[in-house]
Protein backbone atom coordinates (compact mmCIF):
# COMPACT_ATOMS: atom_id res chain seq x y z
CA UNK A 1 0.00 0.00 0.00
CA UNK A 2 0.95 3.34 -0.80
CA UNK A 3 -0.94 6.52 -0.41
CA UNK A 4 -3.93 4.53 0.05
CA UNK A 5 -3.09 2.84 -2.70
CA UNK A 6 -3.34 -1.16 -2.88
CA UNK A 7 -0.86 -1.84 -6.22
CA UNK A 8 -1.94 -5.80 -5.52
CA UNK A 9 -4.88 -5.29 -7.00
CA UNK A 10 -3.85 -3.79 -9.98
CA UNK A 11 -5.40 -5.23 -13.31
CA UNK A 12 -3.49 -6.81 -16.33
CA UNK A 13 -1.47 -4.30 -18.06
CA UNK A 14 -3.15 -5.02 -21.24
CA UNK A 15 -6.88 -3.54 -19.97
CA UNK A 16 -5.37 0.05 -19.71
CA UNK A 17 -2.84 0.02 -22.72
CA UNK A 18 -5.50 -1.06 -25.52
CA UNK A 19 -7.24 2.40 -24.32
CA UNK A 20 -4.29 4.29 -24.31
CA UNK A 21 -3.30 3.41 -27.65
CA UNK A 22 -6.71 3.83 -29.52
CA UNK A 23 -6.85 7.31 -27.66
CA UNK A 24 -3.44 8.10 -29.46
CA UNK A 25 -5.09 6.95 -32.56
CA UNK A 26 -7.99 8.97 -32.64
CA UNK A 27 -5.82 12.13 -31.55
CA UNK A 28 -4.03 11.29 -35.16
CA UNK A 29 -7.32 11.04 -36.75
CA UNK A 30 -8.46 14.74 -35.11
CA UNK A 31 -5.07 16.07 -36.24
CA UNK A 32 -5.61 14.62 -39.95
CA UNK A 33 -9.13 16.32 -39.76
CA UNK A 34 -8.02 19.25 -38.97
CA UNK A 35 -5.40 19.00 -42.00
CA UNK A 36 -8.48 19.07 -44.32
CA UNK A 37 -11.07 21.10 -42.51
CA UNK A 38 -10.32 24.44 -44.40
CA UNK A 39 -12.87 26.77 -44.44
CA UNK A 40 -14.98 24.73 -41.82
CA UNK A 41 -12.92 26.02 -39.24
CA UNK A 42 -14.75 29.19 -39.08
CA UNK A 43 -17.88 27.51 -36.90
CA UNK A 44 -18.21 25.71 -34.20
CA UNK A 45 -21.31 23.84 -35.93
CA UNK A 46 -19.90 22.97 -39.66
CA UNK A 47 -19.74 19.20 -39.60
CA UNK A 48 -16.01 19.01 -39.88
CA UNK A 49 -15.57 20.58 -36.52
CA UNK A 50 -18.09 18.55 -35.17
CA UNK A 51 -16.41 15.89 -36.52
CA UNK A 52 -12.82 16.93 -35.25
CA UNK A 53 -14.40 17.49 -31.65
CA UNK A 54 -15.81 14.03 -31.39
CA UNK A 55 -12.70 12.68 -32.52
CA UNK A 56 -11.06 14.22 -29.51
CA UNK A 57 -13.94 14.01 -27.15
CA UNK A 58 -15.32 11.14 -27.72
CA UNK A 59 -12.22 9.54 -28.94
CA UNK A 60 -9.01 10.45 -27.19
CA UNK A 61 -10.28 11.97 -23.91
CA UNK A 62 -13.24 8.90 -23.44
CA UNK A 63 -10.73 6.36 -24.16
CA UNK A 64 -7.86 7.57 -21.92
CA UNK A 65 -10.41 8.46 -19.64
CA UNK A 66 -11.87 4.86 -19.36
CA UNK A 67 -8.60 3.32 -19.44
CA UNK A 68 -7.35 5.26 -16.36
CA UNK A 69 -10.69 4.80 -14.48
CA UNK A 70 -10.18 0.78 -15.35
CA UNK A 71 -6.90 1.05 -13.74
CA UNK A 72 -7.51 3.05 -10.73
CA UNK A 73 -10.67 1.99 -9.63
CA UNK A 74 -9.56 -1.26 -8.11
CA UNK A 75 -5.97 0.17 -6.94
CA UNK A 76 -7.75 3.08 -4.89
CA UNK A 77 -11.05 1.16 -4.06
CA UNK A 78 -10.01 -2.11 -3.70
CA UNK A 79 -12.62 -3.89 -6.11
CA UNK A 80 -12.14 -4.27 -9.89
CA UNK A 81 -14.59 -5.12 -12.20
CA UNK A 82 -15.42 -9.01 -12.55
CA UNK A 83 -13.53 -10.38 -15.38
CA UNK A 84 -11.49 -6.98 -16.34
CA UNK A 85 -9.93 -8.52 -19.71
CA UNK A 86 -13.69 -9.72 -20.78
CA UNK A 87 -15.49 -6.78 -19.22
CA UNK A 88 -12.53 -3.79 -21.07
CA UNK A 89 -12.45 -5.75 -24.12
CA UNK A 90 -16.34 -5.03 -24.31
CA UNK A 91 -16.32 -1.76 -23.44
CA UNK A 92 -13.35 -0.72 -25.29
CA UNK A 93 -15.13 -2.11 -28.63
CA UNK A 94 -18.56 -0.22 -28.07
CA UNK A 95 -16.83 3.04 -27.54
CA UNK A 96 -14.47 2.42 -30.03
CA UNK A 97 -17.06 1.66 -32.51
CA UNK A 98 -19.65 4.32 -31.05
CA UNK A 99 -16.57 6.91 -31.49
CA UNK A 100 -16.07 6.08 -35.35
CA UNK A 101 -19.78 5.64 -36.26
CA UNK A 102 -20.35 9.23 -34.12
CA UNK A 103 -17.67 10.98 -36.21
CA UNK A 104 -18.78 9.55 -39.45
CA UNK A 105 -21.96 10.10 -39.32
CA UNK A 106 -21.13 13.63 -38.87
CA UNK A 107 -19.04 13.82 -42.00
CA UNK A 108 -21.98 12.04 -44.06
CA UNK A 109 -24.79 13.09 -41.79
CA UNK A 110 -26.29 9.35 -42.34
CA UNK A 111 -28.41 8.95 -39.79
CA UNK A 112 -27.96 5.29 -39.12
CA UNK A 113 -24.59 6.01 -38.09
CA UNK A 114 -25.87 8.25 -35.70
CA UNK A 115 -28.47 5.80 -34.17
CA UNK A 116 -25.47 3.31 -34.22
CA UNK A 117 -23.32 5.93 -32.42
CA UNK A 118 -26.00 6.93 -29.89
CA UNK A 119 -26.30 2.82 -29.13
CA UNK A 120 -22.75 1.81 -29.08
CA UNK A 121 -21.06 4.38 -26.47
CA UNK A 122 -24.37 4.21 -24.21
CA UNK A 123 -24.49 0.39 -24.68
CA UNK A 124 -20.76 0.75 -23.41
CA UNK A 125 -20.76 3.65 -21.14
CA UNK A 126 -23.72 3.11 -19.23
CA UNK A 127 -23.38 -0.50 -17.68
CA UNK A 128 -19.59 0.51 -16.72
CA UNK A 129 -20.53 3.73 -14.78
CA UNK A 130 -23.32 1.77 -12.96
CA UNK A 131 -20.66 -1.19 -12.19
CA UNK A 132 -18.12 1.85 -11.28
CA UNK A 133 -20.35 3.25 -9.05
CA UNK A 134 -21.62 -0.28 -7.16
CA UNK A 135 -17.64 -0.73 -6.45
CA UNK A 136 -17.43 2.33 -4.97
CA UNK A 137 -20.19 2.30 -2.61
CA UNK A 138 -19.17 -1.78 -1.22
CA UNK A 139 -15.15 -0.33 -1.35
CA UNK A 140 -12.68 1.25 0.46
CA UNK A 141 -10.03 3.32 -0.26
CA UNK A 142 -9.37 7.29 0.77
CA UNK A 143 -12.82 8.85 1.07
CA UNK A 144 -11.80 12.10 -1.09
CA UNK A 145 -10.82 10.33 -4.12
CA UNK A 146 -13.96 7.68 -3.99
CA UNK A 147 -15.94 11.16 -3.66
CA UNK A 148 -14.92 12.62 -6.66
CA UNK A 149 -14.41 9.01 -8.64
CA UNK A 150 -18.57 9.09 -7.62
CA UNK A 151 -19.48 12.13 -8.53
CA UNK A 152 -17.08 11.64 -11.88
CA UNK A 153 -19.25 8.51 -12.61
CA UNK A 154 -22.31 10.04 -12.13
CA UNK A 155 -21.78 13.42 -14.52
CA UNK A 156 -20.49 10.33 -17.31
CA UNK A 157 -23.85 9.10 -17.18
CA UNK A 158 -25.54 12.59 -17.44
CA UNK A 159 -23.34 13.08 -20.74
CA UNK A 160 -23.76 10.05 -22.22
CA UNK A 161 -27.39 10.32 -21.84
CA UNK A 162 -27.54 13.63 -23.43
CA UNK A 163 -24.83 12.87 -26.56
CA UNK A 164 -27.28 10.10 -27.23
CA UNK A 165 -30.57 11.81 -27.32
CA UNK A 166 -28.86 14.67 -29.52
CA UNK A 167 -27.56 11.15 -31.56
CA UNK A 168 -30.59 10.01 -31.76
CA UNK A 169 -32.29 13.21 -32.63
CA UNK A 170 -29.78 14.03 -35.77
CA UNK A 171 -31.10 10.11 -36.56
CA UNK A 172 -34.76 10.59 -36.34
CA UNK A 173 -35.00 8.83 -32.99
CA UNK A 174 -36.02 12.01 -30.76
CA UNK A 175 -37.30 14.83 -31.25
CA UNK A 176 -35.12 17.32 -32.53
CA UNK A 177 -35.65 19.69 -29.19
CA UNK A 178 -32.81 17.29 -27.60
CA UNK A 179 -30.17 19.19 -30.38
CA UNK A 180 -30.79 22.43 -27.95
CA UNK A 181 -29.01 20.27 -25.05
CA UNK A 182 -25.02 21.09 -26.71
CA UNK A 183 -24.05 23.46 -24.19
CA UNK A 184 -25.21 21.37 -21.71
CA UNK A 185 -23.83 18.40 -23.02
CA UNK A 186 -20.13 20.26 -23.25
CA UNK A 187 -20.29 21.07 -19.56
CA UNK A 188 -21.04 17.48 -18.29
CA UNK A 189 -18.50 16.40 -20.43
CA UNK A 190 -15.91 18.45 -19.73
CA UNK A 191 -16.45 20.03 -16.84
CA UNK A 192 -18.10 17.24 -14.97
CA UNK A 193 -17.17 14.14 -16.12
CA UNK A 194 -13.61 15.08 -17.43
CA UNK A 195 -12.63 17.41 -14.57
CA UNK A 196 -13.76 15.56 -11.64
CA UNK A 197 -12.22 11.90 -13.16
CA UNK A 198 -8.92 14.13 -13.50
CA UNK A 199 -9.07 15.87 -9.89
CA UNK A 200 -9.84 12.45 -8.34
CA UNK A 201 -7.28 11.03 -9.93
CA UNK A 202 -4.46 13.81 -9.45
CA UNK A 203 -5.40 13.80 -5.07
CA UNK A 204 -3.17 10.59 -5.87
CA UNK A 205 -0.96 10.56 -8.74
CA UNK A 206 0.52 14.27 -8.39
CA UNK A 207 1.73 14.25 -4.54
CA UNK A 208 2.92 10.01 -6.06
CA UNK A 209 4.79 11.14 -9.15
CA UNK A 210 5.89 15.08 -8.51
CA UNK A 211 6.58 14.76 -5.02
CA UNK A 212 4.51 17.44 -3.49
CA UNK A 213 2.09 17.88 -0.55
CA UNK A 214 -1.13 16.62 -0.71
CA UNK A 215 -3.62 18.71 -2.04
CA UNK A 216 -5.62 20.88 0.51
CA UNK A 217 -7.68 19.39 2.86
CA UNK A 218 -10.52 21.90 1.76
CA UNK A 219 -9.91 20.97 -1.78
CA UNK A 220 -10.02 17.12 -1.55
CA UNK A 221 -13.46 17.66 0.88
CA UNK A 222 -15.36 20.11 -1.02
CA UNK A 223 -13.90 20.95 -4.63
CA UNK A 224 -16.30 17.65 -6.21
CA UNK A 225 -19.17 18.25 -4.38
CA UNK A 226 -19.10 22.01 -5.06
CA UNK A 227 -18.16 21.57 -8.46
CA UNK A 228 -20.94 18.57 -9.12
CA UNK A 229 -23.40 21.35 -7.63
CA UNK A 230 -22.47 24.21 -9.34
CA UNK A 231 -23.33 21.71 -12.78
CA UNK A 232 -26.93 20.60 -11.56
CA UNK A 233 -27.17 24.59 -10.88
CA UNK A 234 -26.74 25.68 -14.28
CA UNK A 235 -29.52 23.08 -15.34
CA UNK A 236 -32.50 24.89 -13.04
CA UNK A 237 -34.49 26.62 -16.17
CA UNK A 238 -34.21 30.49 -15.98
CA UNK A 239 -30.21 30.21 -15.24
CA UNK A 240 -28.50 31.86 -18.21
CA UNK A 241 -26.18 30.07 -19.92
CA UNK A 242 -23.17 32.10 -19.61
CA UNK A 243 -23.85 31.98 -15.86
CA UNK A 244 -23.84 28.34 -16.12
CA UNK A 245 -20.09 28.40 -18.19
CA UNK A 246 -18.99 30.80 -15.60
CA UNK A 247 -19.34 28.39 -12.63
CA UNK A 248 -17.89 25.44 -15.13
CA UNK A 249 -15.32 28.09 -15.46
CA UNK A 250 -14.71 29.10 -11.79
CA UNK A 251 -14.30 25.45 -10.68
CA UNK A 252 -11.97 24.54 -13.87
CA UNK A 253 -9.25 27.94 -12.29
CA UNK A 254 -9.84 26.44 -8.46
CA UNK A 255 -8.52 23.15 -9.39
CA UNK A 256 -5.77 24.86 -11.85
CA UNK A 257 -4.41 27.06 -9.10
CA UNK A 258 -4.67 24.42 -6.28
CA UNK A 259 -2.39 21.85 -8.79
CA UNK A 260 -0.11 24.95 -9.20
CA UNK A 261 0.33 25.80 -5.55
CA UNK A 262 1.01 22.33 -4.66
CA UNK A 263 3.47 21.65 -7.53
CA UNK A 264 5.57 24.80 -5.90
CA UNK A 265 6.44 23.17 -3.00
CA UNK A 266 7.19 19.75 -4.63
CA UNK A 267 10.76 18.32 -2.70
CA UNK A 268 11.74 17.16 -6.65
CA UNK A 269 14.23 19.99 -7.70
CA UNK A 270 14.95 18.62 -11.42
CA UNK A 271 11.99 19.38 -13.99
CA UNK A 272 11.41 16.38 -16.15
CA UNK A 273 9.01 16.47 -19.43
CA UNK A 274 5.65 15.22 -17.63
CA UNK A 275 5.93 17.93 -14.97
CA UNK A 276 6.11 20.60 -17.66
CA UNK A 277 3.00 18.52 -19.18
CA UNK A 278 0.99 19.16 -15.87
CA UNK A 279 2.22 22.70 -15.12
CA UNK A 280 1.68 23.87 -18.85
CA UNK A 281 -1.59 22.44 -18.87
CA UNK A 282 -2.68 24.36 -15.69
CA UNK A 283 -1.24 27.29 -16.96
CA UNK A 284 -3.43 26.77 -20.44
CA UNK A 285 -6.51 25.74 -18.12
CA UNK A 286 -6.69 29.57 -16.63
CA UNK A 287 -6.50 31.09 -20.00
CA UNK A 288 -9.14 29.12 -21.41
CA UNK A 289 -11.21 29.28 -17.67
CA UNK A 290 -10.56 33.43 -18.52
CA UNK A 291 -11.48 33.02 -22.21
CA UNK A 292 -15.24 31.06 -21.43
CA UNK A 293 -16.02 33.71 -18.72
CA UNK A 294 -15.48 36.54 -21.07
CA UNK A 295 -16.87 34.88 -23.98
CA UNK A 296 -20.16 36.48 -23.28
CA UNK A 297 -18.69 40.00 -24.44
CA UNK A 298 -16.58 39.41 -27.19
CA UNK A 299 -17.49 39.10 -30.48
CA UNK A 300 -14.73 37.88 -32.14
CA UNK A 301 -16.11 34.47 -33.95
CA UNK A 302 -13.14 32.72 -33.23
CA UNK A 303 -12.92 33.22 -29.69
CA UNK A 304 -15.36 30.17 -29.29
CA UNK A 305 -13.49 28.10 -31.11
CA UNK A 306 -10.00 28.92 -30.01
CA UNK A 307 -11.45 28.35 -26.37
CA UNK A 308 -12.20 25.21 -27.33
CA UNK A 309 -9.10 24.25 -28.57
CA UNK A 310 -7.03 25.13 -25.47
CA UNK A 311 -9.52 23.03 -23.33
CA UNK A 312 -9.50 20.01 -25.07
CA UNK A 313 -6.35 19.94 -27.07
CA UNK A 314 -3.81 22.37 -25.02
CA UNK A 315 -5.46 21.71 -21.23
CA UNK A 316 -7.24 18.05 -21.18
CA UNK A 317 -4.44 16.99 -24.12
CA UNK A 318 -1.62 18.23 -22.12
CA UNK A 319 -2.27 16.63 -18.77
CA UNK A 320 -3.28 13.39 -19.81
CA UNK A 321 -0.01 13.32 -21.92
CA UNK A 322 1.79 14.39 -18.98
CA UNK A 323 -0.37 11.67 -16.90
CA UNK A 324 0.68 9.07 -19.16
CA UNK A 325 3.65 8.99 -19.59
CA UNK A 326 3.86 8.57 -15.34
CA UNK A 327 1.31 6.03 -15.24
CA UNK A 328 2.66 3.75 -18.43
CA UNK A 329 5.89 3.02 -17.16
CA UNK A 330 5.25 2.64 -13.50
CA UNK A 331 3.23 0.28 -14.56
CA UNK A 332 5.44 -1.81 -16.71
CA UNK A 333 8.12 -1.79 -13.51
CA UNK A 334 4.98 -2.70 -11.57
CA UNK A 335 4.02 -5.71 -13.73
CA UNK A 336 7.67 -6.90 -14.24
CA UNK A 337 8.06 -6.72 -10.53
CA UNK A 338 5.41 -8.44 -9.65
CA UNK A 339 6.82 -11.39 -12.03
CA UNK A 340 9.90 -11.52 -10.48
CA UNK A 341 11.60 -9.98 -13.48
CA UNK A 342 14.23 -7.70 -13.60
CA UNK A 343 12.43 -4.16 -14.45
CA UNK A 344 14.28 -1.43 -16.15
CA UNK A 345 13.99 1.88 -14.36
CA UNK A 346 11.07 3.93 -15.52
CA UNK A 347 13.03 6.59 -17.20
CA UNK A 348 14.49 3.62 -19.05
CA UNK A 349 11.24 2.71 -20.15
CA UNK A 350 9.96 5.97 -21.89
CA UNK A 351 13.71 7.57 -22.01
CA UNK A 352 13.33 11.79 -21.32
CA UNK A 353 14.47 13.01 -24.68
CA UNK A 354 11.73 11.42 -26.13
CA UNK A 355 9.32 12.84 -23.96
CA UNK A 356 11.18 16.49 -24.05
CA UNK A 357 10.46 16.43 -28.11
CA UNK A 358 6.64 15.23 -27.46
CA UNK A 359 6.58 18.27 -25.13
CA UNK A 360 8.19 20.86 -27.66
CA UNK A 361 5.77 19.64 -30.62
CA UNK A 362 2.94 19.27 -28.53
CA UNK A 363 3.49 23.28 -27.73
CA UNK A 364 3.73 23.88 -31.46
CA UNK A 365 1.20 22.48 -32.98
CA UNK A 366 -0.95 23.96 -30.05
CA UNK A 367 0.29 27.37 -31.18
CA UNK A 368 -0.34 26.33 -35.35
CA UNK A 369 -4.13 25.11 -34.27
CA UNK A 370 -5.01 28.31 -32.91
CA UNK A 371 -3.20 30.04 -35.61
CA UNK A 372 -4.96 28.88 -38.68
CA UNK A 373 -8.15 29.95 -37.10
CA UNK A 374 -7.03 33.26 -38.27
CA UNK A 375 -4.88 32.40 -41.09
CA UNK A 376 -6.86 29.48 -42.86
CA UNK A 377 -3.71 28.63 -44.64
CA UNK A 378 -2.08 27.24 -41.79
CA UNK A 379 -4.90 24.44 -41.03
CA UNK A 380 -2.81 21.42 -43.04
CA UNK A 381 0.63 22.51 -41.17
CA UNK A 382 -1.55 22.91 -37.67
CA UNK A 383 -3.06 18.87 -38.47
CA UNK A 384 -0.06 17.40 -39.11
CA UNK A 385 1.57 18.75 -36.33
CA UNK A 386 -1.49 17.46 -33.89
CA UNK A 387 -1.49 14.24 -35.56
CA UNK A 388 2.06 14.34 -35.25
CA UNK A 389 1.77 15.13 -31.28
CA UNK A 390 0.03 11.86 -31.05
CA UNK A 391 1.79 10.28 -33.33
CA UNK A 392 4.24 10.49 -30.69
CA UNK A 393 2.55 9.57 -27.66
CA UNK A 394 1.22 6.05 -29.44
CA UNK A 395 5.23 5.46 -30.14
CA UNK A 396 6.22 6.14 -26.99
CA UNK A 397 3.49 3.89 -25.44
CA UNK A 398 4.72 1.25 -27.97
CA UNK A 399 8.42 1.45 -26.40
CA UNK A 400 7.02 1.05 -23.30
CA UNK A 401 4.97 -2.32 -24.51
CA UNK A 402 7.96 -3.64 -26.37
CA UNK A 403 10.08 -2.77 -23.23
CA UNK A 404 7.83 -4.82 -20.87
CA UNK A 405 7.94 -7.89 -23.87
CA UNK A 406 11.08 -8.34 -24.08
CA UNK A 407 11.79 -7.77 -20.33
CA UNK A 408 9.60 -10.91 -19.80
CA UNK A 409 11.05 -12.76 -23.37
CA UNK A 410 14.90 -12.31 -21.49
CA UNK A 411 13.74 -13.66 -18.02
CA UNK A 412 12.40 -17.05 -19.62
CA UNK A 413 15.50 -18.22 -19.91
CA UNK A 414 16.55 -17.61 -16.39
CA UNK A 415 12.94 -19.22 -15.03
CA UNK A 416 13.98 -22.20 -16.96
CA UNK A 417 17.28 -22.52 -15.68
CA UNK A 418 16.22 -22.08 -12.11
CA UNK A 419 13.55 -24.53 -12.40
CA UNK A 420 15.66 -27.29 -13.89
CA UNK A 421 18.11 -26.42 -11.06
CA UNK A 422 15.29 -26.69 -8.63
CA UNK A 423 14.73 -30.40 -10.21
CA UNK A 424 18.39 -31.53 -10.45
CA UNK A 425 20.48 -30.41 -7.63
CA UNK A 426 23.48 -31.33 -9.49
CA UNK A 427 22.56 -29.43 -12.44
CA UNK A 428 22.21 -26.14 -10.03
CA UNK A 429 25.54 -26.93 -8.56
CA UNK A 430 27.20 -27.40 -12.00
CA UNK A 431 25.73 -23.64 -13.38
Amino acid sequence: MKGGLNFEQTPPLQLPLRFFLSGSAFGILAGLLLAVSGDALASRWTPQMLALTHAFTAGFMLQVMCGALLQVLPVAVGGGVPRPILTGGLVHAAITLGAAALIGGFLSAEPTLYVLAGLLLAGGLVPMSVLGVIKLLRGGGARDVRQGLFLALAALFATVLIGAAMAWARGGWATLQALSLHDLHARWGLAGWGLLLLAGTAYQVVPMFQLTPAYPTWMRSWFAPALFAALLAGMIPGVPGWLANLLAAAGTAVFALATLHVQRQRKRARIDSTFRFWRTAMLIALAAALMVALAPWVELPQWEIAAGMLIMHGGFGAVMIGMLYKIVPFLVWLHLSNQGCRAPLMNQIIPEARMSRHFKIHLLSLGAALACLWFGALAPLAGLLVAGSYLMLGINLLQALRCYRQSLGEAQPLRRRDREGAINPRNRQAA
